[in-house]
């Protein structure tokens, strides 16, 4: 063990870490047994963190308890086609609608959540109209969202507060959107193409009258985690 801890302190200096972005490294100052001593030069490590070292690179992973590495938050973007079927006061109507959706959150490996806003501009009906929304959106991963895994399946469901303005008349409202999607990792450990499909219930108020409605909604879009 005298002749072994030198050589490997010498040899052994620096590596990468496949779940982090930029490289980090190390010192070994003492050895005994199967313990060591190591003295960090650059990078970070977190608490639970394993870090395997063999044939020259490193790889690392997390203990159930631990964070999500790489992909402890998370930003969204998703584009979205809507065909809307509302009826008030027996009166129905119906509404294509082109929309942008932006999400940011944080990911705790089995739980996500976070805020989304989004803008959507409506026409039919004989006019155009606009709709603006904000609330919050949260995904139950079937299995634990951090570097590694590359195919996720979840439960999800969106809740939104919104206005549509430019019509006959301005209108408020909710939306509470229950879906199943899958996250896949295809374009790197930190992107996801991220799809869902499930049931919207719309619930709109204003201009005198009030009606609720309810429609099949799907969507594909981009997740990126650091």
């Amino acid at each position: 063990m005298k002749i072994f801890a030198p050589v490997l302190v010498l040899s052994l200096t620096t590596f990468a870490l496949t779940t982090a972005a930029q490289a980090q490294s190390f010192t070994v100052k003492k050895v005994k047994g199967k313990q060591a001593i190591v003295q960090m030069t650059s990078g970070s490590f977190s608490e639970g963190q394993t870090v395997s070292v063999g044939g020259g690179e490193a790889s690392s992973s997390y203990s159930s308890g631990g964070s999500a590495g790489s992909r402890n938050k998370f930003i969204g973007l998703e584009g979205r086609f809507t065909s809307t079927k509302v009826t008030v006061n027996n009166q129905s109507s119906t509404t294509t609608g082109i929309g942008l959706l932006a999400t940011y959150g944080w990911n705790k490996l089995t739980m996500e959540y976070g805020v989304i806003g989004g803008v959507t501009i409506n026409s039919g009906g004989g006019s155009n109209s606009t709709d603006l929304e904000v609330g919050g959106v949260f995904d139950y991963n079937f299995t634990e969202n951090r570097p590694g895994n590359d195919g996720i399946l979840f439960v999800g469901a969106n809740a939104t507060f919104g206005s549509n303005s430019g019509g006959a008349t301005s209108t408020t409202t909710i939306k509470i959107y229950p879906h199943v999607g899958y996250k896949m990792f295809a374009l790197g450990n930190a992107t996801a193409i991220r799809f869902h499909l499930g049931m919207q219930l719309l619930q709109t108020s204003g201009g005198g009258a009030s009606g609720s409605d309810t429609q099949p909604l799907g969507g594909v879009g981009l997740q990126t985690y650091f």
